[in-house]
């Protein structure tokens, strides 16, 4: 017995607008895409470029995913549609206010490198990292509700509201994430024109206060 198509894979069910051109980050060489591939090789330079209108939000739930791309690639993409989702969410709820989603983003690339090799919950990271400013603003928008719309875990979204309020002064939480997330934020900051004196004193991690150093080195 054949296994019923997946919808979204199903061509039937395909518009004109579902295979489109993407030019290569690399080369700006085009690639076609079609809706479902999650990456292309470039022909040009040989770079792996994925497909920037993927939305495999479905790999979380769907029982083929795994056979789909495979079970390492299928979660890779199901965290990196809800980073996107999670800026999008930011960006919206910090439109015109371009100085904090520049910040947000500075702070989320630095915590992106330093869990880089290291066990921790990386969601919980680049979600505080992301949301980290929204509570500060007045608006009825805050990061809770955020990750509440998103679907994103009690648990989860517990972690990343007790990093956001350690880092604004309302509550102390000391784990592996928190510190990561503080040193990004510390470090976005130092690199903003922050006090460069006494690192040690300013970095939780190792990780920090190498690469603060290693920034600094390079002037």
């Amino acid at each position: 017995m054949d296994r019923p198509r997946c919808p979204g894979q199903d061509m039937r069910n395909w518009r004109p607008e579902d295979i489109f051109d993407v030019a290569c980050p690399a080369c700006s060489a085009e690639i076609e895409f079609w809706k479902d591939e999650p990456f292309r090789i470039c022909t040009s330079c040989g770079m792996e470029v994925q497909n920037p209108r993927l939305d495999f939000g479905c790999a979380k739930w769907c029982k083929f995913a795994e056979q789909c791309v495979g079970a390492e690639r299928a979660a890779a993409m199901v965290e990196a549609s809800m980073r996107d989702r999670l800026i999008a969410a930011m960006k919206s709820a910090c439109a015109g206010e371009e100085d904090r989603i520049g910040h947000a983003l500075d702070v989320l690339d630095n915590a992106e490198q330093l869990i880089e090799g290291e066990e921790a919950d990386a969601l919980v990271i680049k979600a505080a990292a992301i949301l980290h400013d929204i509570d500060e603003r007045e608006t009825t928008i805050t990061a809770r509700d955020i990750l509440e719309k998103l679907g994103i875990d009690e648990r989860a979204s517990a972690c990343v509201c007790a990093i956001i309020d350690s880092l604004h002064g309302g509550g102390s939480v000391d784990t592996f994430e928190s510190r990561i997330v503080r040193d990004a934020d510390r470090l976005a900051e130092l690199e903003a024109g922050g006090d460069t004196t006494n690192l040690s004193n300013i970095f939780e991690s190792t990780k920090g206060l190498e690469l603060a150093g290693k920034r600094l080195a390079r002037g």
